[in-house]
């Protein structure tokens, strides 16, 4: 969920009553205080008439006197003749109702309090309970039909303990999954984007930020001290990833999470063992101790088939679980053996990129030798027959592409692959291809078609390592561009 869409669905919830309160969950640097900056400007924007107070940063022991605050500003915003009571702990319901009684308002005034609780609660719910239905009282009985009061509380807290606390008081829950409450865990791609280029201007592709989300799960917090750690000029993959290391392994932020990771209950932490060997488990159901580390920001839901699993939110949540495994109390013989150096970094931005640049290249090159093939051929004769000659030393023969692509074209019919889809130029291997593209080069007396066989010939070997799942770096990406521009350069030249 992206600021933009909570900005709307919190201007809807505002029209749509004279008070109401939203509940934003979230963990330690997962940027809820950026955010509720940006909501201040954008709710500004979007709804007329309406006065944003705050943000205002609060331990949870001060907000029984958020009502003090919220009475001074709209004092100084011009809505009060008189100065507020001043109490030491007045509370939000006090606070509204006395404003209700001696302000002075326009038709269709809204006011939008936004509260950034920057302490985590402990363990007790009390404090937490106290102050949401504190705000849940007042939407029941504010009654100025001119005046819309809207709160934001953003912050962390234990939603289930809440729940049993509410319970064990019996009171109605003062917020509802799904309609007013919301779990934060940090920024959208686009934004960390955003922030990545903020840091390092200039940077030639938006790929470095796409990465950063990718490694980070958009923990901004996180994400500022990975490019904090990086050279102006040595942004790339392999400095991307080793401060990622770096940061799970002694950065502030990793700690905020850590301190709250130790609090969380047994069965919620022994998931996170489980998580170490299998990195998925199952969760057709969210039973509250994975709806916990949901909450905390270390993991996220996958739908496979008809089953639903949860797995590290991103590689850099893995490395803290994996790095401090022994303070998180998960720690066993087991969990020491496993090497994280052996383990592949979970971030596939970088193959999508070079799998797409490469099935371009190879879709522009394998069309242009058909067209050159089917020139120089008999309208029946088959267009690979005579072409690109090649010894096999198992059937001591020579073979034309023809008949390898025919070899291969069977092969893959006997594995059940739909061979009928495609022509049998997609059955020649990519160096066959650079030969071929060498051969008609050397036809049509082209150089540069020359020096394309040979790009796609050293192609082959990045593309075997995209296909299995390796890593490439910014070198090799460069790479492929650089024949994508090169291709497209030579079709425009060829007749």
């Amino acid at each position: 969920m992206s600021t933009s869409e909570l900005v709307r669905r919190f201007a809807n919830l505002i029209r749509a009553k004279n008070a109401t309160t939203f509940y934003l969950d979230g963990p330690p640097g997962s940027g809820k205080s950026h955010l509720l900056g940006e909501v201040a400007k954008q709710l500004s924007a979007e709804l007329s008439r309406a006065l944003v107070l705050g943000p205002y940063s609060l331990k949870w022991a001060e907000a029984t006197g958020l009502g003090n605050r919220v009475l001074q500003d709209c004092w100084a915003a011009g809505f009060l003749d008189e100065s507020p009571p001043m109490k030491p702990e007045l509370d939000l319901v006090s606070a509204w109702k006395w404003f209700g009684e001696n302000a002075h308002t326009s038709p269709r005034q809204s006011f939008l309090v936004l509260v950034d609780l920057v302490e985590i609660p402990q363990s007790s719910s009390s404090t937490t309970g106290n102050l949401f239905s504190n705000a849940r009282r007042l939407e029941g009985i504010w009654n100025r039909r001119d005046v819309k009061i809207f709160h934001l509380f953003a912050g962390y807290w234990d939603h289930p303990s809440l729940e049993h606390y509410y319970h064990s008081i019996n009171t109605s829950f003062p917020y509802t999954i799904g309609h007013n409450y919301a779990v934060w865990n940090g920024l959208s791609r686009e934004e960390i984007v955003t922030l990545t280029n903020q840091v390092h201007p200039g940077a030639i592709h938006p790929l470095h930020g796409w990465l950063l989300f990718e490694l980070t799960g958009g923990h901004p917090a996180a994400a500022m001290e990975i490019l904090d750690q990086i050279e102006a000029d040595d942004l790339s993959f392999p400095t991307l990833l080793s401060s990622t290391y770096q940061a799970a392994a002694n950065g502030p932020s990793g700690q905020a999470l850590l301190r709250v990771w130790r609090r969380l209950p047994d069965e919620s932490r022994s998931v996170l063992k489980d998580l170490i060997f299998q990195r998925r488990v199952s969760a057709t159901q969210l039973p509250p101790h994975l709806e916990r580390l949901h909450t905390a920001g270390i993991v996220r839901s996958n739908q496979v088939g008809s089953t639903r699993y949860l797995d590290f939110r991103s590689w850099y949540i893995e490395l803290l679980v994996r790095l401090h495994a022994e303070e998180l109390g998960i720690a066993d013989e087991q969990t020491r053996r496993i090497r994280i150096d052996e383990l592949v970094p979970k971030t596939s931005e970088l193959n999508v990129e070079a799998y797409r640049l490469i099935n371009n290249i190879e879709n522009q090159a394998r069309n242009f030798v058909a067209v050159h093939l089917c020139l120089g051929k008999a309208r029946d004769e088959p267009i690979l027959e005579g072409k690109s000659k090649k010894y096999n030393e198992r059937e001591y023969a020579y073979e034309y592409a023809h008949q390898r692509a025919l070899n291969w074209r069977d092969h893959s019919a006997d594995r059940g692959l739909p061979v009928e889809l495609n022509p049998l130029m997609t059955y020649l291997s990519v160096r066959d291809l650079a030969d071929l593209i060498a051969e008609i080069g050397a036809d049509i007396h082209s150089q540069a078609w020359q020096h394309i066989a040979q790009a796609i010939q050293d192609l082959a070997s990045v593309r075997d390592a995209v296909m299995h799942n390796q890593l490439v770096d910014d070198v090799a990406l460069q790479r492929l561009y650089d024949l994508q521009a090169d291709i497209y350069a030579a079709l425009s030249e060829t007749r």
